[in-house]
């Protein structure tokens, strides 16, 4: 699909018939290591090709967009996909807010 310019999405919609987990590290890795997917095309399918895949418009990070981003414990992009069993996510901030920060734990 890769090689037609064809989108692709990945997710995990964690069910024990098909999905036996809700870590999306983790099928970010599986990507990297059974699809030989790149970095960039795993970050695509999981950002922006994940939401048009369900008719949002998100996944990038520009002038006026709401603030759902993770904040990641990583030295770049590349490092995620490889380096799974461990969660990177070093923030999460919903709607413009932070809702975790791994430092500070869970904020309400």
């Amino acid at each position: 699909m890769i090689e037609q310019n064809g989108a692709i999405a990945i997710a995990t919609d964690f069910n024990p018939g098909s999905c036996v987990t809700n870590n999306l590290q983790v099928i970010m890795a599986i990507a990297a290591l059974k699809l030989k997917l790149s970095p960039n095309e795993i970050w695509n399918a999981v950002t922006v090709n994940a939401a048009k895949a369900i008719g949002l418009d998100a996944g990038t990070i520009n002038a006026g967009d709401r603030a759902n981003i993770v904040i990641w414990h990583a030295p770049n992009h590349q490092y995620i996909p490889y380096h799974y069993g461990v969660n990177h996510a070093e923030k999460v901030i919903k709607d413009g807010r932070m809702i975790v920060d791994r430092q500070m734990s869970l904020i309400k």
